[in-house]
């Protein structure tokens, strides 16, 4: 509230289970981590990064000019589940 006057929007992005380098190493080294992670996901699979890049992309596009004070879950249903 302190920042809006001055036009400068808060935000947060929320990533679930993506699928980065650690992630598939740990996949790797254990085969259950995987079907343990997505049963929880009610989108049936773990999210790409770019995902993640695409929504921090639109909080910093103009489409976003009037979002302050959201987090942005970014995880395939995981927080509704």
């Amino acid at each position: 509230m302190d920042y809006a006057s001055k036009g400068i929007r808060i935000n947060a992005v929320l990533p679930g289970c993506i699928l980065t380098p650690m992630a598939k190493d740990l996949m790797k080294r254990n085969l259950d981590v995987e079907k343990e992670i997505l049963r929880d996901i009610p989108k049936g699979r773990m999210g790409e990064p770019y995902e993640i890049a695409h929504a921090v992309m639109w909080l910093c596009s103009p489409y976003s000019t009037f979002v302050d004070g959201a987090a942005i879950s970014v995880d395939g249903g995981f927080t509704i589940h």
